[in-house]
């Protein structure tokens, strides 16, 4: 059996950062955001947990910190076009690049809606995510 050891997050931000074209300059600060922290620490230990089911809580609750940064980034994008809309300034590259495609659709319009274990109608049930993190927290000596 193969053992497999998680080589941290930036290599995966690198690689997503030159395939989007964007300069790697402020992508250092990347993991300084808590998000960031918890995802690479969690992903980091998932090997080692004793068993299955302590991996799929873990990685339910990564999926859940996940979920929660990327409603974070389109708050941002939806905040970003409201302004540029509002002082009539030129579109930012990426909404440029972005415009036709279907996550554009509706952001200078309305936020868009969480997609995790609270949102409503959500499949994944929050206790789950909870187990996930309380094993994380055990992993940690918290």
């Amino acid at each position: 059996m193969t053992q497999y050891v998680f080589p941290g997050l930036q290599p995966f931000i690198d690689s997503a950062a030159r395939a989007m074209g964007v300069d790697l300059g402020h992508f250092g600060r990347t993991k300084l955001l808590w998000h960031c922290t918890q995802i690479q620490n969690a992903l980091g230990q998932l090997p080692r947990m004793p068993d299955k089911q302590s991996q799929i809580d873990a990685m339910t609750y990564i999926n859940a910190v996940r979920d929660s940064l990327a409603c974070a980034v389109a708050g941002i994008d939806s905040a970003i076009l409201d302004a540029t809309s509002e002082l009539e300034l030129p579109l930012p590259e990426w909404a440029e690049r972005e415009e036709g495609s279907a996550t554009f659709q509706g952001r200078r319009d309305e936020p868009r809606r969480l997609r995790g274990a609270d949102a409503p109608g959500s499949t994944r049930p929050a206790s789950s995510v909870q187990r996930g993190a309380e094993a994380l927290g055990e992993r940690n000596g918290g």
